[in-house]
């Protein structure tokens, strides 16, 4: 088989063959170019040069420094690149422009001067070099740019690797910011955290090259934004991520004399769903830094952080709920044992200001006889035991103002995040002297309001759902304890009666003269009941009789009277149970005797045989509300005593 031979080819053509391959094998751009010169060179002789447009300047993850001109250096580059087009110059001199789908990438410059003009085939071999060179330069850069973003979303995927499992908010802010500054070349890191309910951002973490400012902390010289102010705090408002690739131009920049290097900003929402709980910015000190593959790199390290800062809440939320779960039960441990009120009391709000850390805590009674609220213990240091909300021995329970007596009535719990906005708050004269928030809620069993807990704060938003919960599940374990109390000191006071009430019994059985028993049963009274003078009154001839007083010698007081001249006592003395005065009531011989203020307690029990009246046994007391339905049965039963003596006395 015969063939037939072929022309060898020119040498410049098998030169040319083989460019694209030795082109691609370049290791850089800068080298790429340099080949580009020195190949044109050699196919047409003269001297060359290759201007390459932006995008080569830099290209992504590549750290080689590169020196090309922003624009081109000749005035046939130029005119090259404004045309698309070869341009041609007497020199000679011929320029062509580097096109990939209609994108010009640089422009490429051949001269020869003082030779021969170009010729139509070396102006053909020249294009097809461009043409070569432009597939292979941006075969290069979309390589680049796809190895650099796969290193990228490898470093997102390492940098949320990292910090997911970490369960610890401010560790995880740190670990954050310094994980994208040192593996994304940023100038500055911050991430803001929005708290629910709250309008200001804090910065929980920093990391970057901050110049310390006097009086300003070296960690982070934005400490807190509000929401709608700069550019993060929009961002936190809106939910909309904001790229400010030069800050000059955006009017939402507020500029940080630690930050001067600043040139561009991004800021990006942590969201989940719709919910914002922060913001992370990131600043760079290069102008036009963020491109779109930035961007996507930064949107997917927004998406990790907020997944992993909602994990860290919901984290610390479950262990706080855990601790103060712990702590209701340790506290409601250590006062189910206490019997003594005063001790209850007192245990209660030591408890509450030490272990959970509440400054200001205040706990008060409620006397639904008297319909009072009643303060009995608070730290700090607060009125003595018995002083009320409002500085006296006790507040009414019916006070249209004030929060406390607001709960006392409803059995409701309030949270006053800001009282100033709460038309129920009034000021309670208890620290803190300038309160801000309050929490107060009902202690209540089996539906009756046995007391009130109450927390304040000198803080706007000091207490939350967690504080609500926190003493909503306190308070059932304090009202048990209160009830428990209440029971063994009311089982105290019946066996203490009775003991009483065995005493005057054995007198009247051992027939002991009228005035020695009188005297045991005022005597057994001041020992069981509060009160600065009691009395035993006989009706003589439509007059009261003093014939037995305690407290107060007897000649202090007047020796008879008509009820007429007393309508309180008149009115007790013809009643079918004892009578408690109220502070409207007019005054009573022994009150008035004493000179007691106007809403002093007393209290009146008949005397009587069948339906015949003998007399009075009257108690006073110089403060309101000592006396309630317990006094009334111990004052009914020592007056029936005191009754038999007398009428056994009489027969």
């Amino acid at each position: 088989m015969s063939g037939t031979s072929q022309p060898a080819e020119r040498p410049e053509w098998r030169q040319f063959l083989n460019l694209g391959e030795q082109l691609a094998a370049q290791p850089t751009v800068v080298a790429q170019q340099e080949f580009i010169v020195e190949a044109a060179a050699r196919l047409v002789g003269g001297q060359a040069d290759l201007w390459l447009a932006e995008p080569f300047h830099h290209l992504p993850g590549s750290e080689e420094s590169t020196s090309f001109p922003a624009e081109p250096p000749s005035d046939l580059l130029r005119r090259a690149l404004d045309s698309g087009e070869v341009e041609k110059a007497p020199a000679p001199a011929i320029a062509m422009p580097l096109l990939a789908r209609d994108i010009i990438l640089g422009v490429l410059e051949v001269k020869r001067p003082g030779g021969l003009p170009f010729s139509d085939a070396e102006v053909e071999l020249l294009d097809s070099l461009a043409t070569q060179a432009a597939i292979i330069l941006q075969a290069t850069r979309q390589v680049a740019i796809e190895r650099w973003r796969v290193e990228q979303l490898s470093l997102v995927c390492t940098v949320s690797a990292q910090v997911a499992n970490i369960l610890d908010l401010d560790e995880l802010s740190r670990r954050v910011t310094d994980l994208i500054l040192h593996t994304f070349k940023h100038y500055y890191v911050a991430l803001f955290i929005l708290e629910p309910g709250q309008e200001v951002l804090r910065c929980r973490a920093s990391a970057g090259d901050i110049r310390p400012q006097p009086d300003q902390d070296a960690a982070s010289p934005v400490l807190q934004v509000r929401l709608g102010q700069g550019i993060i705090g929009h961002v936190a408002q809106t939910g909309v991520e904001l790229l400010a690739n030069d800050v000059d131009h955006e009017p939402l920049y507020r500029y940080v004399d630690s930050l001067p290097e600043t040139r561009s900003e991004v800021a990006l929402p942590l969201k989940i769903e719709d919910h914002v709980m922060g913001v992370l910015d990131v600043q760079s000190d290069q102008p036009e830094r963020f491109d779109e593959t930035d961007m996507l790199v930064l949107r997917a390290l927004a998406d990790n952080i907020a997944i992993a800062v909602e994990g860290t809440r919901l984290h610390e939320g479950l262990r706080r709920r855990a601790d103060q779960l712990s702590t209701v039960a340790e506290i409601s441990r250590a006062i189910t044992s206490i019997l003594n009120l005063d001790t209850l009391f007192d245990k209660v709000v030591t408890l509450i200001h030490k272990r959970l850390g509440y400054p200001f805590v205040h706990l008060f009674t409620v006397d639904h006889a008297h319909r009072q609220i009643v303060y009995r213990a608070g730290l700090p240091l607060t009125p003595p035991r018995g002083e009320p909300e409002g500085g006296g021995p006790a507040c009414s329970l019916d006070d249209s103002e004030g929060i406390v007596p607001w709960v006392a009535r409803h059995g409701e719990t309030v949270l006053a995040d800001d009282v100033s906005r709460d038309s129920r708050y009034r000021p309670s004269g208890l620290p803190p002297a300038d309160a801000h928030a309050q929490l107060t809620v009902p202690l209540a069993f089996g539906g009756q309001v046995l007391g009130v807990l109450d927390v304040q704060s000198d803080s706007r938003d000091a207490f939350g759902d967690d504080d609500r919960f926190l003493f909503e599940a306190l308070a059932d374990s304090v009202a048990i304890a209160i009830r428990n109390a209440n029971l063994y000191r009311s089982e105290q006071w019946r066996r203490q009666v009775a003991d009483s009430m065995r005493e005057v019994a054995g007198l009247l059985s051992a027939g002991v003269a009228l005035d020695q028993v009188l005297d045991a049963i005022l005597a057994e009274l001041e020992r069981t009941l509060p009160c600065d003078a009691a009395a035993v009154w006989l009706l003589h001839d439509d007059d009261l009789c003093l014939v037995a007083v305690h407290g107060y010698a007897a000649e202090v007081c007047a020796s008879d009277f008509s009820p007429d001249t007393s309508p309180w006592l008149g009115r007790a003395l013809h009643a079918d149970q004892p009578t408690i005065r109220t502070p409207q009531s007019p005054f009573e011989p022994l009150g008035s005797t004493l000179g007691f203020p106007s809403d002093y307690s007393a209290i009146a029990a008949p005397l009587r045989i069948g339906d015949r009246r003998l007399g009075l046994l009257t108690l006073v007391h110089r403060t309101p509300g000592r006396y309630g339905a317990e006094s009334r049965a111990m004052t009914a039963a020592f007056a029936s005593y005191a009754a038999v003596a007398i009428e056994n006395t009489r027969l």
